[in-house]
């Protein structure tokens, strides 16, 4: 296996608009190993033609960057992320939403140096500091041994969030399957009214397992989809 080997998993939701801007910007500025694959879930119960239109839009958009496969249903996004990671292979995952615009490269390089050298750090978010939706840092950057410049998120801003996220960023697939070996649908519930509960959930057992989230100086993405929120 390769030990810097990243699997892209996307999670999708009929705002195929949006994806398209995700993959291009992804594929425009991703500068480390190329990834193993690109999987997608398409959380929807699309028909054998909107399946085939869907995969014929991203095998153009994505072109020779990397194989793809798509899996879809209606399952929610839980659900959709451990079907996506269940088929992961390699030890990083970059975690992609349909609606995040890479907006300038950098990022999986820095986000490996954290992560191979911190494992408590359980992931690397690539929001802004001005775009974090208020989540506090600790106030002096640390340093990886080749220079590599972050902050660690505060844990318990608003007396819920530890600094786990479902927006861009890599993480280890292994600390995923220590700290939920049978998925997070297996003991986080769902709630498509309240899908931030889930985020909260998962948060909380990363923050009692002694795991903290870094964040990046700078900002390399951009939310698209601020007024199109997925429903149901």
């Amino acid at each position: 296996m390769n030990n810097k080997g990243i699997t892209i998993c996307l999670t999708s939701c009929s705002r195929w608009d949006l994806l398209e801007k995700t993959i291009k910007s992804l594929v425009q500025f991703w500068d480390g190993p190329k990834p193993e694959k690109l999987l997608i879930y398409e959380d929807q119960n699309l028909t054998e033609d909107q399946f085939n239109l869907m995969s014929d839009f991203v095998e153009s958009w994505i072109g020779d960057f990397c194989p793809v496969e798509i899996d879809y249903g209606k399952v929610g996004q839980i659900e959709a992320i451990d079907r996506l990671y269940d088929q992961v292979a390699t030890p990083y995952i970059f975690h992609q939403e349909d609606d995040w615009e890479t907006t300038k490269s950098g990022f999986i390089q820095k986000s490996l140096s954290i992560l191979e050298g911190k494992p408590n750090i359980m992931q690397v978010w690539l929001r802004a500091p001005n775009d974090r939706n208020g989540h506090p840092c600790h106030g002096v950057a640390q340093k990886t041994t080749d220079g590599t410049k972050y902050h660690v998120l505060k844990t318990g801003y608003m007396g819920k969030w530890h600094g786990y996220s479902m927006n861009p960023g890599l993480r280890r697939l292994s600390d995923y399957q220590k700290l939920f070996p049978n998925g997070f649908a297996s003991e986080i519930p769902w709630n498509p009214k309240n899908p931030l509960e889930s985020e909260i959930l998962v948060g909380r057992k990363f923050f009692k397992n002694g795991y903290r989230a870094a964040s990046l100086l700078d900002g390399y993405c951009r939310h698209s989809g601020q007024n199109r929120h997925v429903k149901g």
